[in-house]
């Protein structure tokens, strides 16, 4: 069986994922649902993404008001792990 079993999947720069999302981080883009900023962010850093990567896109993301504090900080405290420990450095860095 292909992997491209629907046609979009197998376009460029299009990701089919299959984690459970809460209502709250999905959004629409002309017309289509996609993750909101904050939790593409998370979703990167759980993908092992370069820490400075993380953190760039999460102080851009919170300067651009594509994400606030409180959305970043609960998605981060529902995956634990790196993705907690990244974005509790961006917002420590945030309160400075």
């Amino acid at each position: 069986m292909s992997a491209c079993w629907l046609s979009f999947v197998c376009r460029r720069g299009i990701r089919l994922d299959t984690n459970r999302l809460n209502p709250g981080e999905v959004t629409k883009r002309e017309g289509f649902p996609v993750t909101t900023t904050a939790r593409t962010i998370l979703d990167e850093a759980a993908r092992r993404i370069a820490e400075e990567q993380i953190r760039e896109a999460g102080h851009e993301a919170i300067r651009r008001g594509l994400a606030d504090r409180g959305e970043l900080q609960a998605i981060a405290s529902r995956r634990g792990g790196r993705s907690l420990r990244i974005i509790e450095k961006i917002l420590d860095i945030e309160t400075e």
